[in-house]
């Protein structure tokens, strides 16, 4: 199989990868996030559905995901449909960290 990258196009905007760790160190510092586990499914999510912070907890932080449970090999879906475009409210919790300037700047230029 021979790899195409036609359909990739480098983008011209730029993030600082340190102030983006820098964020992440500091919102698992300061938030009750839970990294493992099912319950969160290691998600941290940066939006919610305007008004309802339960929108961003177990089922509703991870919408459907597939895996392979057996050794038939074949995918079995796993959990709930969101609907993603509902997340349009950025999470008050962050709004002081370097991802809402990132979150801000996509937003100029793509749907999020």
């Amino acid at each position: 199989m021979t790899l195409n990258f036609n359909d990739f196009q480098k983008q011209d905007i730029k993030f600082d990868i340190v102030k983006l760790q820098e964020s992440y160190k500091e919102i698992i510092k300061t938030s009750k996030f839970e990294d493992a586990g099912v319950t969160n499914f290691g998600a941290i999510s940066l939006t919610q559905i305007p008004g309802d912070p339960e929108s961003i907890k177990g089922s509703n932080a991870r919408g459907v995901y597939w895996t392979k449970p057996d050794q038939t090999g074949k995918e079995a879906i796993r959990d709930i449909n969101i609907k993603e475009e509902e997340y349009s409210e950025f999470v008050k919790e962050y709004e002081n960290t370097y991802f809402k300037e990132v979150y801000d700047k996509l937003s100029l230029k793509y749907k999020l």
